[in-house]
């Protein structure tokens, strides 16, 4: 069996793909947050994907193709190979025993969720799940999640599923009903800031998995770089779960669009 072949491939309802890849030396090593940087092929870019599974021989990741990058990577098929699989990258999850912890989800965020959410629950934590989509395509894995998680929301922009609404909707009402000791989100950055200012407003710890442009993985390239309670930190070495409430949001949202309009020019 070839290094980094996959094993399986699955198109999920909202164009996402996830991959089942041949990596004994990563899944032997990894850990919830952890995440992997995977070149598709020789001199293609190198793209930072969280670790969803991780077992025996074999690990999964989600990919959305939402540029060149990522829709190259899409087009590979079982058998076939990615050129390159880096990891485990990144530090461990932030574990804690005994707590209530929210978790707040957007869109495909929720296949990192997972894992961490099965280690919450190894812990002994009461975990509820919030997951929010545009529609009800973007809601994946809801069986999986919802036979781990205590509570678990589904809400969608449209109403088409579950309730209608933001996460933060939802949140609000969560945070009426229970004492939350933790926060944990992982999504768009818009949402991902938005959840830190409400969490915050209730003095509420709050952990964000950032999902940064990396290169090397190593925080040599500087590519992921976050402004953090003034000063400068690598989501690659730091990260990328972070303490949402020291993230600058507003120049990690700009510093990212910059790349897309990048990439978006490669693609003219």
């Amino acid at each position: 069996m070839k290094r980094n072949e996959i094993l399986e491939k699955k198109l999920l309802t909202d164009g996402s793909v996830y991959f089942k890849l041949h990596a004994p030396e990563i899944a032997k090593n990894a850990f919830a947050g952890n995440f992997l940087i995977v070149i598709t092929h020789e001199g293609s870019e190198r793209i930072p994907l969280t670790i969803m599974e991780y077992q025996d021989d074999w690990v999964s990741i989600v990919v959305k193709p939402v540029g060149f990058s990522t829709q190259e990577m899409v087009k590979l098929e079982e058998g076939e190979a990615f050129h390159g699989v880096l990891g485990p990258l990144g530090q461990k999850m932030h574990i804690v025993e005994n707590q209530t912890v929210l978790m707040v989800a957007g869109g495909v965020g929720i296949a990192p969720v997972i894992p961490q959410l099965e280690e919450l629950k190894k812990h002994n934590n009461h975990v509820i799940v919030i997951h929010g989509g545009r529609e009800k395509d973007a809601i994946l894995f809801e069986k999986r999640v919802n036979d781990v998680a205590d509570e678990y929301i589904i809400c969608t922009d449209d109403g088409s599923y579950g309730e209608m609404g933001l996460v933060t909707d939802i949140m609000e009402k969560e945070l009426a009903e229970h004492d939350i000791d933790l926060v944990i989100t992982i999504g768009p950055l818009i949402m991902m800031k938005y959840v830190s200012l409400l969490s915050k407003k209730h003095n509420i710890k709050t952990m964000a998995s950032l999902n940064s442009i990396m290169l090397d993985g190593t925080g040599m390239c500087g590519s992921c770089r976050v402004e953090y309670d003034g000063e400068v930190k690598f989501a690659c070495v730091d990260g990328p779960d972070m303490d949402a409430h020291k993230i600058d949001f507003d120049v990690l949202i700009k510093r990212n669009s910059r790349f897309k309009e990048q990439e978006d020019s490669v693609r003219l």
